[in-house]
């Protein structure tokens, strides 16, 4: 959407291509990257916190440009709009992928996609650093190493979200 796209770049932000992170890469910049795509975020509330499958191309990064992979998990993030639908036709009319549809949205209109006031707990795992190797042969291996990211990360979600009190307290 043109107007989200504007303020993304105003802040830093550049599309997700492979050819953006590889130049950011090589600069030096951090890249943040959601292994789970559109899938994380588009998963029902009922599904919150269950880490869906991950590209392996935060691996494949990783080992071309011999650069670490951080795992970050985040807990309180997926109840700010908890996600009770998706219109995907009115979204891909809108050029997103989907319309999400809450409790609060569209029906109370703009007020109701304001974010619920969670409490957020935030940890940085370890760095990981791949061993590099020739892009023609580490898919397979990033696959494995993007399902090892994977399970670690989710152990650190479920460790996280265990030691919280409420959602939106402590």
């Amino acid at each position: 959407m043109p107007p989200l796209d504007a303020f993304y770049r105003k802040v830093g932000g550049v599309a997700a291509t492979r050819e953006n992170a590889h130049e950011l890469l090589r600069r030096g910049e951090p890249v943040l990257l959601f292994p789970e795509g559109i899938s994380g975020v588009a998963k029902p509330f009922s599904e919150r916190y269950r880490l869906r499958s991950f590209s392996p191309g935060f691996a494949r990064l990783s080992m071309a440009l011999d650069v670490p992979v951080v795992p970050v998990a985040v807990v309180g993030a997926e109840e700010i709009y908890p996600l009770v639908g998706r219109a995907e036709g009115v979204g891909k009319a809108l050029g997103m992928p989907y319309l999400p549809i809450t409790p609060f949205f569209p029906l109370l209109g703009l007020l109701g996609a304001l974010p619920l006031p969670t409490k957020w707990f935030i940890r940085f795992g370890r760095p990981v650093r791949f061993a590099v190797e020739a892009m023609e042969t580490s898919y397979l291996r990033a696959r494995d190493e993007a399902v090892h990211i994977r399970r670690r990360l989710q152990g650190m979600v479920t460790r996280l979200k265990s030691r919280r009190r409420s959602v939106f307290f402590g």
